[in-house]
């Protein structure tokens, strides 16, 4: 059974790097779905959003002071995501939205070695295009 990638063009190029055995079983959909965040939405998020992590609950209370693209790139670098249990990664993913997830992605894809890079990257990219979904479908997206 293949596994779905959504991916935007600049992240199909990075897919197409990847070792050929890799990609065997996957299949690329274009990501088409469009959501404009903003740092005011995004800061919203993070001071709604609910971590029981004490290192990530001190990382999520500065999210919500960040107000520039390049710093939300930067602080969301500083993030150890391999120590993140799955009820608060949920949480985060919903705070740093799909950009943010865009992200982790971009960095996933050109690091990929592996099957588990590649389940991540195909993870990854599925909850970004559900989470494109439900807020487009947000009456505030319009």
């Amino acid at each position: 059974m293949p596994v779905i990638f959504y991916l935007t063009g600049d992240e199909q190029k990075l897919f197409s790097r990847i070792g050929s055995s890799l990609r065997e079983e996957c299949n690329v959909v274009p990501e088409t779905g469009k959501f404009k965040d903003t740092p005011e939405a995004r800061a919203m998020r993070f001071r709604l959003t609910r971590v029981h992590d004490p290192e990530l609950k001190n990382a999520v209370s500065k999210f919500s002071d960040i107000r520039t693209e390049d710093e939300f790139n930067q602080a969301l670098q500083g993030v150890d995501l391999g120590k993140i249990n799955e009820r608060d990664f949920i949480q985060l993913a919903f705070a740093i939205g799909p950009d943010g997830i865009g992200l982790i992605l971009t960095e996933v894809l050109n690091n990929a070695k592996n099957e588990d890079h590649m389940i991540l990257a195909a993870s990854l990219s599925e909850l970004r295009h559900e989470l494109l979904e439900s807020l487009s479908a947000s009456p505030s997206s319009a």
